[in-house]
């Protein structure tokens, strides 16, 4: 398996406090079945504002000290970055990274807002020649409000990422049933795990993976899962259509109850 979204580098964001808790999450994330993972610490400027240099330095390290521990997980390096209107041209300087050297990258939206000016930052990348990724939607506020502003970013070309631990119910119900609407309604194209540590956060999807099953086709399954895979080669997404299960009605119905 491949995590496309993660935070296993120690010490430059909110993930990994130290060089030990990151060799515990690779641990953690090798026992899960996971044989390659990208690292995305945080780009948000003036919080952690680490540049793509010191990332690829920590990947590094990290890989160094795996290789010895003979622990076999391959780290790529990334970025989960703030939406701004410079992403294009810092990942030029070096200062933002995509994913695993690839065009594809991860972009974060505020986590109450959808701002009016995302679409056109979005878009913009798409015309530089890189593909958004936007991490979990289903966590932000206006879109589990109405998951439906996310339909025409992707129409336009961008992608979507969710958290496995969003279908267990750690951010809530309403991100749960969120997350839930957005693949039954084929607008989920990776499920990352946005592992923080080996505790709460972490690599262990066992639960998530069952109740995956519950929601979503074999086949949109392996969609999802070979989306990793192509992203990792640097090769195209294909948004394949599949059956819609949910209407924007049951959606209006949810939000009543919640």
């Amino acid at each position: 398996m491949i995590d496309i979204h993660c935070h296993i580098l120690n010490q430059l964001d909110d993930g990994a406090k130290s060089m030990e808790q990151s060799i515990l999450m690779a641990q953690q994330a090798v026992d899960n079945g996971f044989t390659d993972i990208i690292a995305t610490p945080h780009y948000l400027k003036n919080s952690f504002n680490t540049p793509g240099s010191s990332v690829i330095e920590a990947t590094q390290k990290l890989s160094n000290v795996l290789q010895q521990l003979q622990i076999p997980l391959n780290i790529h390096t990334g970025q989960e970055i703030a939406i701004t209107d410079n992403i294009a041209i810092n990942i030029s300087l070096g200062e933002n990274l995509s994913l695993a050297k690839s065009k594809y990258v991860l972009v974060e939206l505020p986590r109450h807002d959808f701002p009016i000016y995302s679409e056109e930052i979005l878009f913009q990348l798409l015309l530089d020649g890189f593909i958004p990724i936007i991490a979990h939607p289903e966590r932000n506020q206006r879109i589990m409000d109405d998951p439906n502003l996310i339909k025409n970013v992707i129409n336009r070309g961008s992608l979507t990422q969710i958290t496995w631990g969003s279908l267990n119910g750690f951010f809530g119900k309403k991100s749960r049933k969120t997350s839930e609407y957005l693949l039954k309604n084929n607008l989920v194209h990776f499920i990352a795990t946005d592992a923080h540590n080996i505790n709460k956060r972490s690599f262990d999807i066992v639960a998530a993976k069952k109740h995956l099953k519950n929601i979503i086709s074999p086949e949109q399954q392996m969609y999802l899962q070979n989306n990793n895979r192509l992203l990792l080669q640097n090769k195209p997404i294909i948004q394949t259509e599949f059956k819609t299960l949910y209407s924007n009605r049951f959606f209006s119905f949810f939000k009543t109850k919640v």
